[in-house]
């Protein structure tokens, strides 16, 4: 018989491979764990407990714990790039929309012309929303001389977020610039509720070439 985990990555494949056929085969060649999560608990009367979850095993048992008849629920799930295993169990679990995390992967700097006047996309403002901003790195691309002046590169993530060396006013000299996204999603029942706001990772050590024909990795050195 098919686990929950196994039915929602059925579901995840028969409705997203037509629109999203790049994410799917992204979480396909994925290996290990990857990605980051942790969950924040809000409880009347007490400060907010913040746990980290290192690997999708430690959300899955987090989430099995049975809580007593009537009790309260109110958490927030971080959770840091797309990483296969944890959509998995969070999709799972918590009858996340197939297609919010797929959302994600297809979100800001697709398309070059993009990079600035973009605009935040809005679903509803309470359950679903995403936000796209701008974000300065401190941080040179050690290329080689002849190739110094390529402009827009790959973040080496899960996400796969453009990485422009140029500035507003078409300079290479300025810092580093990525377009980067954040999605939110929650759900609620009487006084209990769960969200997940879906963050993008950090600037790393490696970055690729925007030119799928140029395989080389290239090292990132933060100032």
């Amino acid at each position: 018989m098919m686990s929950d985990l196994q039915h929602y990555w059925s579901l995840l494949e028969s409705t997203q491979q037509q629109q999203c056929p790049e994410f799917l085969e992204h979480l396909r060649g994925q290996i290990g764990e990857e990605g980051r999560a942790a969950v924040i608990q809000f409880q009347d009367g007490t400060k907010p407990s913040v746990k980290n979850l290192r690997n999708s095993r430690a959300l899955e048992r987090f989430l099995n714990i049975a809580q007593p008849t009537g009790s309260v629920r109110r958490r927030i799930f971080v959770l840091e790039g797309l990483p296969r295993n944890f959509i998995q169990v969070l999709g799972a679990k918590l009858r996340v929309p197939l297609a919010f995390f797929a959302s994600h992967w297809a979100g800001p700097g697709r398309f070059i012309g993009s990079l600035l006047n973009r605009t935040p996309r809005h679903y509803d403002n309470q359950n679903r929303f995403i936000l796209t901003f701008t974000t300065l790195h401190r941080a040179r691309i050690n290329a080689l001389k002849e190739d110094d002046s390529y402009p827009f590169y790959y973040m080496e993530s899960s996400t796969h977020r453009y990485l422009s060396r140029m500035t507003i006013f078409g300079d290479l000299d300025g810092p580093l610039c990525s377009l980067e996204q954040l999605s939110f999603w929650s759900t609620s029942n009487a006084e209990s509720w769960d969200a997940i706001p879906l963050v993008d990772p950090p600037l790393g050590k490696f970055v690729k070439w925007m030119d799928s024909r140029i395989p080389e990795r290239l090292t990132v050195t933060f100032l």
